[in-house]
């Protein structure tokens, strides 16, 4: 008796299922002993195919729900009726591989298209019968070629360009608006140090869909894609880019990832809807992450943190509270520069330096309690802090920059706890503002007001006061 093509088929996909070593479950690579597809298995989230599969069964993934992508072999002969029946967050699957794919069968194998893109990774074309997925189906569809269901039929909506195991251009086709999905073939997105995913037509973007595997989005990836409101971005995300979401303005929440371990400069800068901000306890660096981020109310810090870096929450007006993580030590250059809703900064005993313009124009701050190993306190660092009553500077305390507490117009008292010597910068203090201490010249005049306490003078402190003794 002579064996039919499709029973020698039937029989090699099966051996393949049960024999096969090698499997993507849940977006993790394994060994896995049973790689048989499980209908209605809720833990499969990401699933890439052994490159051995010829053969989808019919049903194979019937209501697995919780299956969101995947990626199918380029040596795939046929996909039965009804595979993906029920997956109801399933939203790409993935052809990828060398060679081509033509794939003809009269058995719907999704339930309906409008949800889902079709995307060929493959280095050949890619073709899907309409008896199987709806609409006009796919006819030869070009390497890097993204569908998705429109008006009844299936349109190329955009094209990836591959780099190796990197995205570096997503050129868009189809007057299309939506939801970018990028492949789980990749590892990168826009890797390099400026190079822009979308170029001068990244206005049709409105979502982002970051498959798992991805690791990394490179610098200026998204950048200014104002209409894009939301990102899904997975737990293999461990780098951002400098820039990558800059000037996003209709971002509104974003999830990052528990094992995310950097955030460049001005990666979120500009997202002027962007409300809420939870950096991921790897974080150790944010400067210049969220600048401009006018929206932005509340801002969770890690707490293995050390220091708030530059320019971090520059000019996020709408920032009300940021509990500052015990371990930071440096609140650096015009950290919180602008936050003039900011209402409280409770700043934890391992403080010891607060950097230039630090807090300047916090002008709703009416209170700070320095902490008692703070030794330094830069150029203009509560400048316009036009709420703030009074201060008491910590004994600890070395250095006060010039202009620190300058158009502090509230300030009503000014108190030293130090003995030791203190260098005041020019026009330090409000000439409003009483202090305790009382500043002599160099030769025993007394101030006679805090306008003539300037000029970058280091001070003794003497039995009756603080004596000017340099320039």
């Amino acid at each position: 008796m002579v064996m039919s093509t499709k029973a020698a088929i039937a029989i090699a996909v099966a051996a393949a299922i049960i024999a096969s070593a090698a499997a993507v479950l849940a977006g993790n690579e394994e060994e896995a002993e049973e790689i048989a597809p499980r209908p209605g298995d809720l833990s499969l989230s990401s699933l890439t195919l052994p490159s051995g599969t010829v053969s989808i069964s019919s049903g194979a993934f019937s209501g697995c729900e919780n299956l969101r992508h995947m990626t199918i072999p380029s040596g795939i002969l046929s996909i039965g009726g009804g595979a993906f029946s029920g997956c109801s967050s399933l939203k790409s699957l993935t052809f990828s591989g060398a060679g081509s794919v033509s794939l003809n069968g009269t058995s719907r194998i999704i339930d309906g298209p409008g949800d889902i893109t079709i995307i060929n990774a493959l280095d050949g074309t890619l073709s899907i019968s309409s008896g199987m997925i709806g609409g006009n189906g796919i006819s030869r569809a070009e390497p890097g070629a993204a569908y998705c269901f429109s008006g009844g039929a299936w349109k190329e909506a955009y094209v990836f360009t591959f780099d190796g195991d990197s995205i570096s251009r997503i050129a868009w086709r189809e007057a299309y608006r939506g939801e970018v999905i990028l492949p789980s073939t990749v590892s990168s997105i826009s890797k390099g140090e400026s190079s822009q995913l979308f170029g001068f037509d990244r206005s049709w973007v409105e979502s982002v869909c970051i498959p798992d595997g991805i690791t990394e989005i490179g610098n200026y990836a998204f950048n200014g894609c104002s209409r894009m409101s939301s990102v899904s971005m997975p737990q293999s995300v461990v780098s951002i880019g400098a820039g990558a979401f800059q000037g996003c303005s209709s971002l509104v929440s974003i999830d990052l990832p528990d094992n995310l371990e950097s955030i460049g400069w001005n990666a979120f800068s500009g997202c002027s809807s962007l409300k809420e901000a939870v950096i991921p306890p790897r974080i150790a660096d944010i400067s210049g992450a969220f600048q401009g981020c006018s929206s932005l109310a509340s801002a969770k810090m890690p707490m293995r943190m050390t220091e708030i870096g530059d320019k971090a929450f520059y000019g996020c007006s709408s920032l009300i509270s940021a509990a500052i993580p015990e371990d930071v030590a440096r609140i650096c250059d015009s950290a919180f520069f602008g936050c003039s809703s900011l209402k409280e900064a409770s700043l934890p005993g391992s403080v010891s330096e607060i950097g230039p313009r630090a807090f300047e124009g916090c002008s709703s701050l009416g209170s700070i309690s320095l902490p008692g190993d703070l030794g330094s306190i830069g150029d203009r660092a509560f400048a316009g802090c036009s709420s703030l009553t009074s201060v008491v500077l910590p004994a600890a305390i070395v250095s006060i920059g010039g202009e620190a507490f300058w158009s502090c117009s509230a300030i009503k008292e000014i108190t030293f706890s130090g003995k030791g010597g203190l260098s005041i910068g020019g026009y330090a203090f409000p000439i409003q503002a009483s202090l305790s201490e009382t500043f002599y010249s160099a030769d025993g005049t007394r101030m006679a007001s805090n306008y003539y306490v300037r000029g970058d003078f280091v001070y003794d402190r003497s039995a009756s006061g603080y004596m000017k003794v340099s320039r």
